[in-house]
């Protein structure tokens, strides 16, 4: 018997989970066991064929003679004119990039024996996270394009789940498991990582999370978050490059290793200068000579900081109206660990220090992981999650209205909800039916299905190609009644 595996793919670094032998949570490290949890989600392609992933991949990148593929999932969802702004898209489809990434993670099995399967066992199924709004958007193109690379490469897919969603059920499986606590309440899940910021509020209860109420930004291509961050930084300091020079891999990849090897001292460093002016003109990041003070990060962190006040003020607003409270806060993702972003969303909720809001060992423990491991625990069925469908579907009705003054009948349209935005997505794993029959006048009727996207009232009609046999009674004014449903 195999592993069922949850996978965090992050815009940056993705992380692949599983329950080992000893019935523990663990995370895959790769190239080997000697290697490492947090695998760059890059790829690059060598003149003579070979493809290196990872961080293997990264000391490459500054090659000119090597296509380096990176920011895969974010170029995902975009449309071929978009992805003509990033240089590799021409060469590379991302699709195709995202299909060597995971088969030569999971599947592949060569001489270095890498990959997943090489190293542990088969594959019995994958739970995937992808950002909130992958999961919940009508019909986002990165999210059915994502399923078809896993299916395509022969993988089960047991299902997708919302990236803060996941991280709610491994901060709950956490605090019973290991900390003595069995924590129940509303968690406030901030996932702030490369390309997407969502904030996602989760009713919890031992072994079950239910979402209640979502926010964020980053809906189609990189949001404001630690790619832009890191963009800007880099090209305000060295505006003689630009975004596809060799040079910009160099130090963006320089940048990254920087900060997580240094991620204490930069946290005290910000802390310091923020609280001190005196101290703001000390290097706080560095590349190589190249140095970074606390005005250079401030401003490039800007743009970043208004995005996310932005989203938490609507958010703040719709939970207030629904009555809802935040019991604890939860940061996930590794851009939500930089020292700044935490500060912004600690001010907007007034957070001080000792907050019994935010746990943050616990946080500061857990959160590298969350996703990834959330995503496995759903995959054993070890916790169970509950999520939301957002919008209304029905179908596009008319019935018969007579007019008294000709004695006549006449079609009057209507639109018939069968799902309705909000619930719970249990509720309709079983087929739900109109509240009232539908009355058929024709014996092949066309059907009409309606979408109210977000159930803001602004549906729209499309006609389903196929049109239904139906038998009808032979009487003066035709009408047989039928219930209809889906699920």
């Amino acid at each position: 018997m195999g592993y069922k595996i949850g996978i965090d793919f992050g815009t940056t670094n993705s992380t692949v989970s599983f329950v080992n032998s000893s019935n523990v949570l663990d995370a895959f490290k790769y190239p080997g066991p000697e290697g490492y949890e947090y695998i760059p989600s890059c790829v690059a392609y060598e003149n003579n064929g070979a493809i290196s992933i990872g961080r293997a991949a990264l000391a490459i990148a500054a090659d000119p003679e090597v296509i380096f593929c990176n920011n895969l999932k974010m170029i995902l969802p975009l449309s071929e004119k978009d992805r003509q702004e990033y240089e590799w898209t021409k060469k590379k489809s991302p699709e195709s990039v995202i299909a060597d990434y995971f088969r030569h993670i999971l599947i592949l099995k060569d001489e270095d024996a890498s990959s997943f399967e090489s190293q542990k066992d088969k594959i019995d199924g994958i739970v995937l996270s992808v950002p909130h709004v992958w999961a919940k958007a009508m019909d986002h193109s990165g999210r059915s394009k994502l399923q078809d690379i896993i299916t395509n490469l022969k993988l089960d897919l047991i299902q997708l789940v919302s990236e803060p969603v996941a991280a709610a059920a491994y901060y709950a499986y956490k605090l019973q498991q290991e900390h003595s606590e069995s924590f129940r309440g509303n968690l406030l899940v901030c996932d702030m990582g490369g390309g997407t910021f969502d904030v996602t509020l989760c009713r919890v209860t031992p072994g079950n999370v239910e979402e209640l109420y979502n926010d964020g930004n980053g809906k189609t291509a990189l949001g404001k978050a630690g790619v832009f961050f890191d963009r800007k930084l880099i090209l305000e300091k060295l505006k003689e490059i630009g975004e596809n020079d060799p040079k910009f891999y160099d130090a963006y990849n320089r940048l990254q290793d920087f900060k997580i090897n240094q991620h204490i001292n930069i946290t005290k460093n910000i802390d310091t200068a923020l609280y001190d002016p005196d101290q703001r003109n000390k290097p706080i990041l560095k590349i190589g000579a190249i140095h970074f003070d606390f005005q250079d990060i401030k401003t490039a962190f800007e743009e970043v900081e208004s995005g996310i006040n932005q989203v938490l003020q609507r958010f703040k607003s719709s939970i207030d109206e629904k009555g809802y409270t935040v019991d604890q806060i939860f940061f996930v993702g590794g851009f939500a660990q930089f020292h700044l972003v935490r500060e912004v969303i600690k001010k907007f909720w007034n957070i001080g220090q000792n907050d019994p809001r935010v746990i943050e060992k616990v946080n500061k423990e857990i959160a590298r992981y969350a996703i990834a491991y959330g995503a496995a625990l759903v995959a054993n069925d070890l916790i169970s999650v509950e999520e939301r469908y957002e919008h209304t579907v029905g179908i596009e009705g008319f019935r018969l209205e007579k007019k008294k003054e000709r004695k006549v009948y006449e079609q009057v349209r209507e639109l018939v909800p069968i799902i309705r935005g909000g619930r719970k997505l249990s509720e309709y794993e079983r087929v739900h039916y109109a509240a009232n029959p539908i009355k058929v006048y024709e014996e092949k009727p066309e059907v009409h299905i309606y979408v109210d996207k977000e159930s803001k009232g602004k549906p729209v009609v499309r006609k389903l190609p196929e049109t239904i046999g139906i038998s009808l009674p032979n009487v003066d004014l035709p009408g047989n009644q039928w219930k209809v449903g889906m699920s």
